[in-house]
């Protein structure tokens, strides 16, 4: 019998990883892209070390790792897509701290584009899953929302926006934009479906050994590191999902029909504060004295005072019959896996 190929775009990161991980575990075929070639003993280490049904034989005969850069061109050919039944695009682009706008928006949008044109040239694709972001969804605003955001609202991009959005909201919204537009569009008479996915902040473990963590991660490494030990922490929201549920979503989203051209916010339903969550830590640490007095115990008030932004994961729980981790569980995970890495 033969077995189904899957390709996913951006092998190396925090979601992707578990993407990767759950195919391989579940049978499957997987072709990969990472930036960075050299890193592809690393990656198959990864895995070996995280799971118990997988072993380094069936990594080398299931696992097909490729050079991808999603900013060149030069990297992608229509052959690495033509055995492909499912596809799932991962890949963010590469930007550092002082990236320019086009920086963010070009490749991300460029990107997506590629991939989707490649698919369309691929009789044997039969749907694509992208990962797009809460970011595309809940900014842009000139005002407060009232009422939960859901996949029917977009963040506003304009001229006016554009200065006060981060490039990297403009860009998760350009890009989701462009798929959408690309798949709608009569000329390009696309044969396979298409489902985005858009998470909230992203926590849970991760598959890496380096301490150079996500920009996701980062956010609860400060809580726990002194950095608002003394000032306290800014008054921040942020809705939460465990990078395990974003995993197990994006790949049921391949072959669920009620996914098909649908959007999914992915989150666990509760908007917390920064301050919120690290009371959280606190209460699950009752006697870790050392993790004690690095936790924030108050808001800065010298900050600027932010709102909830409230986003409603029912349409994901009801297509996919799926109760999010519990924010306590995923918060031990993310906090033991960080400090382990320290």
């Amino acid at each position: 019998m033969t077995k189904d190929i899957y390709l996913v775009t951006g092998g190396t990161g925090h979601i992707a990883s578990f993407v990767i991980l759950q195919l391989l575990e579940q049978g499957h075929i997987v072709k990969t892209s990472i930036r960075t070639i050299s890193k592809a003993d690393q990656l198959k280490q990864s895995f070996l070390l995280s799971s118990s049904k997988l072993t380094q034989s069936i990594i080398d005969s299931n696992l097909i790792i490729f050079k991808g850069d999603l900013a060149n061109d030069e990297d992608w050919h229509q052959s690495q897509f033509d055995d492909v039944k499912y596809i799932l695009h991962l890949a963010s682009p590469l930007t550092t701290e002082g990236s320019t706008l086009d920086e963010f928006v070009i490749p991300a949008t460029k990107g997506t584009l590629r991939v989707l044109q490649f698919a369309n040239k691929a009789p044997s694709v039969k749907h694509v899953v992208i990962t797009s972001s809460f970011a595309a969804i809940g900014y842009g605003l000139s005002e407060v929302k009232s009422e939960p955001f859901t996949e029917e609202d977009w963040t506003i991009v304009n001229e006016q926006t554009e200065k006060t959005l981060r490039p990297y909201q403009v860009s998760k919204t350009l890009a989701e934009k462009s798929a959408w537009e690309f798949i709608k569009d009569p000329k390009n008479n696309v044969k396979f479906g298409l489902t985005t996915i858009n998470p909230n902040l992203i926590y849970g473990p991760t598959l890496t050994s380096s301490t150079s963590f996500s920009a996701s991660l980062s956010v609860f490494k400060s809580l726990i590191d002194g950095t608002y030990a003394t000032t306290g922490v800014p008054s921040r929201y942020v809705s939460v999902i465990d990078v395990r549920d974003v995993a197990k979503i994006h790949i049921e989203a391949l072959t669920n029909p009620k996914a098909n051209n649908q959007r999914f916010i992915l989150n666990t339903g509760i908007s917390y504060s920064l301050f919120e969550i690290s009371e959280i830590i606190r209460k699950i640490y009752p006697h870790d004295k050392e993790l004690l007095e690095k936790l924030p115990s108050k808001e800065d008030e010298s900050k600027p005072k932010d709102f909830p932004k409230v986003a409603s994961n029912e349409k994901a729980k009801s297509v996919f019959n799926w109760t999010p981790i519990p924010v306590e569980e995923s918060l031990k995970v993310t906090i033991d896996n960080i400090r382990s890495l320290n």
